[in-house]
């Protein structure tokens, strides 16, 4: 699967995969990492019953990687 990391390595490919440089791209990161972390209803409307929660074997290995394929 393809991941933040690698295609952070290649600007030209970031921008024609996101719309957005590294930099962009990283000072909308920490807004969606307080976002996501800080949410307390669902899609939806409804309260939240659980907290956002980091697993032992996320799908996503990284915020960066989940917001990056979101």
């Amino acid at each position: 699967m393809i991941s933040f990391k690698e295609v952070s390595r290649k600007p030209d490919e970031m921008t024609a995969m996101t719309g957005y440089t590294i930099e962009e791209f990283d000072c909308l990161l920490s807004a969606f990492e307080e976002a996501v972390m800080e949410c307390d209803y669902t899609l939806e409307g409804k309260k939240r019953k659980n907290r956002p929660a980091v697993y032992k074997n996320p799908v996503f290995s990284t915020i960066a990687d989940q917001f990056f394929l979101f």
